[in-house]
């Protein structure tokens, strides 16, 4: 019900996005007033992104532009911008050149992973020796035939030289990339090998940790692909859980299926799917909005060791899950896992439901409330809206040493001045006092 609520909130601010910031805050709440401040303010404002680079990349169309990847990158230097100052901008002529340079790469069918790692963030132009004035083409040859001379060429041929022996000794052989990280690991870049090495290696390869790992995930992707779930959030889940060596492939996987917090991964992907549809492509967007779509403990009935909502954040000692031995803990199965897991369900009717194990109270969970630091609100500030001013609080006078009533703003009580919920500001309430949330003036 609130997944469909929190959807319908989502095409609603995306179709209406023309609608100012406060005119959109003003919708939800008409629409449904249970929706929190973070939700609320979450979706108005990135509403207004996406609708914001939607309209601006219409202008680029019409403006007779077409390349959405130099759309991209113009909108990452300046969106305000207009697009012929992209066009005359250093940024541009950047890009220009490594368009150039991929290209050479490419006709001399060279790897652009080892060419990225030879460049290490160094600028394009600065890897080659000719003069500013000669052509962009000319550089990007340059620029390539400085590659041909590194040392990271030399790398990439032993690489290719390997992946060929490989094919010639094991056909079919298809784990190129695998399979190279392990020659690596193993051997290192100044390792040659004789001819008498080389008809081995791949056995050595496959007879390793690595290759058991790696078989360990193709096996995975390739069961849970079979009972419709595709994406790595599934096959990282199970890739954590021992599996017992007599049992096959395919019953490992639906057992962990059925593992909690199996549930969790599946109603995550489900969302993002949504949520790209709906215009939020980017990961970092989604990931916002995950953290929003279940900020309410008490509306949002979490799955056992799930990751903090919105406003809260890991606790002290907890951390990812082990999913091993007698999965309590952090050998738990999930997400987040600490000290009293899997009782960390904030939903009644879960298993692991906070209150089953055990201290039996919201101190099983692995997160703590973090929440009003997403406001950022300054030091010795008024209460916000859910809040009101704690016993023994006051009016601040702005005098003597600063400090407690003394201290300077709206609101003061006895660990002013520390009573900032913004992590950046000086007065942060971790910064001073008791370090923690008892230091602010108000409470719900």
């Amino acid at each position: 019900m609130f997944q469909t609520l929190i959807l319908a909130l989502v095409v609603a601010c995306v179709k209406a996005a023309h609608l100012e910031y406060q005119e959109c805050l003003h919708e939800i709440t008409h629409r449904n007033p249970e929706v929190s401040t973070y939700e609320m303010v979450w979706l108005c404002q990135n509403a207004d992104a996406n609708y914001h680079k939607k309209s601006k990349y219409a202008e680029y169309k019409a403006a007779g532009y077409s390349d959405v990847n130099i759309f991209n990158k113009y909108y990452a230097w300046d969106s305000d911008a207009p697009f012929t100052a992209y066009f005359s901008s250093q940024a541009y002529k950047d890009y220009s050149l490594e368009l150039l340079v991929r290209s050479e790469v490419k006709n001399h069918h060279r790897s652009w992973d080892f060419v990225q790692r030879w460049k290490n963030g160094s600028n394009w132009r600065a890897l080659s020796s000719l003069d500013p004035d000669d052509t962009d083409e000319a550089v990007a040859a340059d620029i390539y035939l400085a590659y041909s001379r590194s040392e990271t060429f030399v790398k990439e041929n032993k690489f290719n030289h390997m992946i060929t022996l490989g094919h010639q000794n094991y056909p079919p052989f298809n784990e190129e990339w695998s399979f190279g990280q392990f020659y690596v690991k193993t051997r290192g870049w100044n390792y040659i090998p004789n001819d008498a090495e080389l008809a081995s290696i791949v056995d050595d390869w496959r007879n390793s940790p690595d290759y058991q790992s790696f078989t360990k995930k193709k096996h995975i992707e390739h069961f849970l692909s079979m009972n419709g779930y595709k994406g790595n959030a599934y096959m990282r889940f199970c890739e954590k859980i021992d599996k017992p060596p007599a049992q096959n492939w395919g019953d490992f996987v639906v057992s962990c299926m059925n593992v909690p917090g199996f549930k969790d991964v599946d109603a995550k992907e489900r969302m993002k799917a949504e949520v790209k549809r709906l215009g939020f492509k980017n990961r970092d967007n989604f990931e916002d909005f995950w953290k929003t779509f279940i900020a309410s403990i008490d509306s949002q009935k979490l799955l056992a060791n799930s990751m903090p909502p919105l406003g809260y954040s890991a606790k002290p000692g907890s951390g990812p899950c082990g999913c091993s031995h007698n999965a309590i803990g952090l050998y738990s199965c999930g997400d987040l896992c600490c000290t009293n897991s899997p009782y960390t369900s904030t939903d009644p009717s879960h298993q692991y439901y906070y209150k089953n194990g055990g201290t039996k109270s919201l101190d099983n969970l692995c997160f703590e409330d973090t929440s009003l630091d997403s406001l950022k609100l300054p030091s010795n500030s008024n209460p916000p809206p859910g809040y009101k001013a704690k016993d023994g609080s006051g009016t601040c006078t702005c005098n003597g040493n600063g400090g407690g009533l003394a201290s300077c703003g709206d609101l003061c009580c006895t660990n002013s001045p520390y009573t900032s919920t913004d992590p950046s500001n000086q007065h942060y309430y971790k910064n001073g006092g008791t370090s923690s949330m008892k230091n602010l003036c108000f409470e719900k």
